[in-house]
């Protein structure tokens, strides 16, 4: 009968066990021109067809930690990261030498643990992740250095160049959502022909010349241009409500991320992400959104201003699905982590945040600041708009700083919202997460590993701090050894 996993729980949760780690790695064969598996194993392993060759040296511990906001000291940059170390393989006599002719970096490569005992049907994978080189330290040793699944969003948003002479080596331009005076990219001077996206998109709502709209030009929605019907006399700027994409135009950060990811990345956007993640983003963060890239760009930071937005960020969990969530509090606690749970004097006060008394979140960002240059004939309150980066939204609580001397009014937030509404939600969601005193702690003990992901909630029982009775935090790093039950955590509440 196949191990539940309530069972696997439990077992994970036993001191006496032994942990055997099961690796599966995949390179090319240069020689033979096709795709290889090796499988090897930590500690002996030698059930069901596949044989595990136990040359495992070292088993590499797994590191994910989150950057929260810190309006404070004005930086809201929210990201996720995650790190490993590397796998030593035993060469004695040379056994591996060989290895180094082929070619690993970029394959896959997958960690399973489970008991000696069981069949390999019941291992759990515990981390996907990819190769990126491999070497030989030393005669008796192969090293295969491991990177996260993350790696396969290091890479430029846009490989497509445009190819015309105005236009030569430019990135073509990716719309989404609606955007606010855009420069659009001209692409035929002779026809006066320009290109806002690299695809079909729902509507160019009104393009402009100096500032004045323009009536003379013609749409052409399902290749992302547009072409002026008479000769232009100065800056052209456009607003633009862009991609369609499964035959809808979409507005929400989760949709624009799946947009990427299909259309710029080798990750199966049904296979590859964590669906129920992204519906949830939709529930926590319905905000329209609007986003314009006319310039080099890196794809996973592209996703990150995405979803800063949101106040949301992206992690791959430990089956490799690409997986967003938004930084908040309020979550049903996953573990209770009680004082024999910690190590002595393993529990400490890392950092201590100042509330802030305001919150203010800038949208309908302006992509062409026109501050001179405008027609004589624009009024005076588009002659302000056309100056403006952004259109701002605030909350405030003025009795924060009755008690804190010091608390700060941050500046403001620049975000990809549309909408004045959706600004002054995420305002007031902002000001309540930081407008009380937030704590960080270090905590490292013995807790039940491969459980935990960035962003659970978690209910820490101790004697100090003022933890008596049991105080929710919020996991914002992951330390863990594969071989044992020790596990480093960072909690923020």
């Amino acid at each position: 009968m196949p191990i539940s996993d309530q069972e696997f729980k439990d077992w994970l949760n036993e001191d006496s066990v032994i942990r055997c780690i099961l690796i599966e790695a995949k390179y090319y064969d240069k020689t033979l021109a096709i795709e290889k598996t090796e499988y090897f194993s930590y500690q002996p392993y030698e059930k069901g067809s596949v044989i595990y060759d136990d040359c495992v040296k070292e088993i590499p511990s797994f590191n994910t930690s989150l950057d929260v906001p810190e309006p404070q000291n004005n930086n809201m940059n929210i990201s996720a990261s995650q790190s490993f170390g590397d796998i030593d393989l035993t060469n004695e006599n040379g056994v591996r030498d060989l290895w180094l002719n082929h070619a690993w970096d970029g394959r896959d490569i997958v960690l399973k643990i489970g008991d000696p005992i069981w069949d390999e049907a019941d291992f759990r994978v515990i981390l996907n992740g990819v190769i990126n080189d491999i070497s030989a330290p030393d005669q008796n040793t192969i090293k295969l250095q491991i990177r996260g699944v993350d790696h396969l969003l290091d890479i430029q948003l846009q490989d497509t160049l445009l190819t015309t002479e105005k236009a030569k080596d430019k990135p073509v331009p990716i719309c989404l959502g609606q955007v606010f005076n855009i420069e659009p990219v001209l692409i035929d001077a002779a026809t006066h022909r320009y290109k806002v996206h690299e695809g079909q998109i729902n509507d160019i709502t009104d393009v402009r010349v100096n500032g004045l709209t323009v009536a003379g030009f013609t749409k052409d929605l399902v290749n992302g241009e547009f072409t002026l019907t008479v000769t232009p006399q100065g800056t052209i700027t456009c607003d633009v409500q862009g991609a369609i994409y499964n035959a809808a135009y979409i507005t929400k950060a989760s949709d624009f991320v799946k947009y990427l990811i299909d259309l710029h990345s080798t990750i199966n956007v049904v296979t590859g992400i964590n669906t129920a993640s992204f519906s949830q983003l939709d529930l926590d963060a319905p905000y329209q959104t609007g986003v314009y890239f006319d310039s080099r760009e890196n794809l996973s930071n592209a996703i990150n201003q995405i979803l800063t937005s949101s106040g949301a960020f992206k992690v791959f969990d430990r089956d490799g699905l690409l997986s967003v969530y938004q930084f908040k509090t309020g979550g049903t606690p996953t573990l209770s982590i009680l004082p024999d749970d910690v190590l002595e004097g393993k529990l400490s006060l890392d950092d201590r945040n100042t509330p802030v008394e305001e919150i203010r979140v800038g949208y309908q960002r302006n992509y062409h600041i026109q501050k001179d240059g405008l027609a004589a004939s624009i009024t005076e309150s588009n002659r302000q708009l056309y100056g403006l980066d952004f259109q701002v939204e605030k909350d405030s609580d003025p009795t924060v700083s009755v008690a804190h001397l010091l608390a700060k009014k941050p500046n403001m937030i620049e975000s990809d919202l549309v909408l004045s509404a959706d600004a002054l939600t995420e305002s007031t969601r902002l000001l309540s997460l930081h407008k009380e005193i937030r704590f960080k702690y270090k905590l490292d003990g013995y807790v039940i590993p491969f459980q935990l992901v960035l962003g659970d909630t978690v209910t820490v029982f101790s004697d100090r701090y003022g933890l008596e009775n049991g105080v929710d935090m919020v996991v914002i790093g992951i330390d863990e050894s594969y071989t044992s039950k020790r596990v480093e955590l960072t909690l923020w509440n």
